[in-house]
């Protein structure tokens, strides 16, 4: 009962230090480019640690046209180097 209830209070504690000093923001990408500069919804921008380029992009359709699912083949970029190799869709 302890356990379950000092849980609950720990994702409570994260929820409140998130909305104070967390931050949301965006990152769009075309095919072949690489950025670590993100927007955020006040509208200044951020720059991260690392770089995020976007290696293909792409949709896939159902027989009659509608789509089916978005996809994108991302990558992590630290010191010039591919860290993380990642598919999402």
């Amino acid at each position: 009962m302890y356990i379950v209830h000092a849980s609950l209070l720990l994702i409570f504690f994260g929820t409140i230090v998130d909305g104070f000093w967390g931050w949301r923001g965006t990152l769009n990408l075309n095919e072949g480019q690489t950025s670590n500069i993100i927007e955020l919804r006040d509208g200044s921008t951020r720059k991260l640690p690392f770089a995020i380029r976007c290696d293909a992009a792409g949709q896939e359709n159902y027989q009659d046209g509608t789509p089916k699912k978005w996809w994108s083949k991302l990558a992590v970029v630290e010191a010039g180097r591919d860290v993380k190799n990642k598919e999402l869709s």
